[in-house]
């Protein structure tokens, strides 16, 4: 009897220790299923992130070790082994992909314990202070967004954010945050493009910043940021910045950045590299709006005439115009200025509206890279 419980003893140790070499067994598998597994998206930080998708299977996971736990704001964090160019793609990525993520400010390495690698975050911005603004941010964006409840058109949709943040925001070349754009409404090219990005995110539009180079409205080539954005399913370059007047007393709304493709954009845009082509041009704003010209002939002016009409009686003091070709902007361009017709139209405009405009005064600016020309309406 004492035998047969011997050999009992020693059957119940040896499923034990079977037990436990099989569980740990199948830890190493399912760790080693997860290091062979693809990252994937993480459901926190930016919807759409364009850059994530452009990195190396190593570098997305460094990116998300840190994208979920630096809110925690913690002095480190593991990841990877990565290069130094590793650590700078997997950065620039968080930094592109999440508008809300500035409170790191713009420097970070990865230093070694033993054979582990950590990531050491600079925090830029105190965490209450942050949770405080990130808080003011949430509050404008949901009041923006309280504006086009109910409305499901892409197109409707972007325009709405263009408008908002060329109304809200003045430039200020040293403001570059979501904070900066949505709640100072004061903010450079990075401000205006990741408040989009953080706008579009929460309507589900597909959106994403470009960096590159860019003549300024003083035609310097400056470094420069602006959007790319999915719309009616095509790829759109929307430079919000460059469409908010230079001129501080100058609220006028344009919309010459407003969905072009990469061939217009390149007139002034370049030193940046894309991985979707914009090439697409049913939702351009001027021929969706009916202000596109392809000539300028009598029927041009007819309806150029109608068309001061209509926004002097919708209390406009600005109307933009394009035309598809530079012969048709060259000759609009000689006769309304020039010839001066754009006096005959305003006397015409003056007939058939209802608003009282001054049809003997006439202002207007034009931008020969695009064809378009401004009219400024003067009320008497």
């Amino acid at each position: 009897m004492k035998g047969f419980l011997r050999l009992c003893r020693r059957l119940l140790i040896a499923a034990l220790v079977f037990s436990v070499l099989a569980f740990g067994y199948l830890i190493m598998l399912e760790r080693a299923d997860s290091a062979n597994r693809p990252p994937e998206e993480l459901l926190i930080g930016g919807a759409y992130k364009y850059y994530f998708n452009r990195l190396s299977e190593l570098e997305k996971r460094a990116y998300n070790c840190i994208l979920s736990e630096t809110g925690g704001y913690p002095p480190r964090i593991k990841v990877p082994s990565l290069t130094k160019d590793e650590l700078g793609n997997v950065f620039e990525a968080l930094l592109y992909d999440n508008p809300e993520f500035y409170f790191t400010g713009r420097e970070c390495t990865v230093r070694f314990t033993g054979s582990r690698a950590f990531f050491h975050p600079e925090y830029a911005i105190d965490r209450d202070v942050y949770a405080a603004q990130m808080a003011a941010v949430e509050k404008a964006a949901q009041s923006f967004l309280s504006t086009v409840k109910g409305v499901t058109d892409e197109y409707l949709l972007e325009l709405a954010v263009h408008d908002y943040l060329v109304s809200r925001c003045s430039y200020n070349e040293y403001n570059a945050t979501i904070y900066d754009a949505l709640v100072r409404g004061t903010a450079s090219c990075e401000g205006y493009s990741k408040a989009a990005k953080y706008l579009f995110d929460k309507m589900g539009i597909k959106c994403y910043v470009m960096c590159g180079v860019a003549e300024n409205h003083s035609r310097e080539k400056v470094d420069h940021m602006w959007n790319v954005v999915n719309i009616g399913g095509g790829w759109y370059n929307l430079d919000i910045t460059w469409d908010d007047p230079a001129d501080a007393h100058d609220r006028s709304i344009r919309h010459t950045y407003f969905n072009l493709t990469d061939a217009q954009i390149s007139a002034t845009h370049s030193n940046y590299e894309n991985d979707n082509r914009c090439v697409e041009t049913e939702q351009d704003y001027f021929e969706k709006s009916g202000l596109m010209f392809s000539g300028y002939t009598l029927a041009t002016e007819e309806k150029i005439t109608g068309l001061i009409a209509d926004a002097a009686d919708a209390g406009e003091d600005f109307l933009e115009i394009r035309f598809s070709t530079p012969q048709a902007y060259k000759k609009a361009h000689k006769s309304l200025f020039m010839d001066k017709r754009i006096y005959v139209l305003q006397k015409r405009a003056l007939d058939i509206c209802s608003a009282k405009i001054n049809p003997d005064k006439a202002r207007y600016s034009s931008d020969e890279r695009f064809n378009i020309i401004q009219l400024y309406i003067t009320y008497s």
